[in-house]
């Protein structure tokens, strides 16, 4: 395991199975999204433990070691997200709406190499500096129960900002009522 979230939180505190991280693309503003599951009895646990590394992470930016590994693994990447005509075609509408220059393909590995510690410091700093309140999505269901599953909106603060009943119907699928 490679990522900081995965090494915290599975293997030093196994409280998952899986955790991961991503960012959604927008135009303008996208959302940071860390993923996970755990039990219930164990919800604040991960969430202060998933807290504590993105504080330092703001705190401390990244190690030249971490930053090999993400370049090997991004550049290693990104030929399987041009595979089959589907992918590419993908591929070249992403360079169009995010007006990414025509050569994009062609030097994402140069630039990807090109990223340093300092950049990533910089960025990390400029963009998910430990502002204001953060908001958590956290699914809850009874312990052997899909039914009555509630998705609440928790605030750093530890306040509830939002709370909604959902029934799922099946994978990725929900009915709220």
């Amino acid at each position: 395991f490679t990522s900081r979230l995965m090494n915290e939180i599975r293997v030093n505190r196994g409280l998952t199975y899986s955790i991961g991280s991503l960012f959604t693309k927008r135009q303008e503003r996208g959302a940071f999204i860390i993923y996970t599951f755990t039990k219930s009895e164990t919800t604040g646990e991960i969430i202060d433990a998933v807290l504590a590394e993105l504080k330092k992470f703001w705190n401390g930016g990244v190690s030249e070691t971490e930053l090999a590994s993400a370049r090997q693994y991004l550049i290693g990447l990104f030929p399987l997200r041009l595979e089959g005509p589907e992918a590419l075609a993908n591929q070249i509408a992403e360079i169009e709406l995010y007006h990414l220059p025509a050569d994009y393909i062609r030097r994402y590995p140069q630039k990807v190499q090109s990223v340093t510690t300092a950049d990533v410091t910089r960025i990390a700093r400029q963009y998910f500096a430990n502002r204001g309140e953060r908001r958590f999505k956290v699914i809850s269901r009874s312990a052997n129960s899909y039914q009555g599953c509630h998705l609440t909106t928790l605030s750093t603060s530890g306040t509830v900002a939002r709370r909604v009943k959902f029934e799922p119907l099946g994978v990725g699928f929900v009915r709220v009522p």
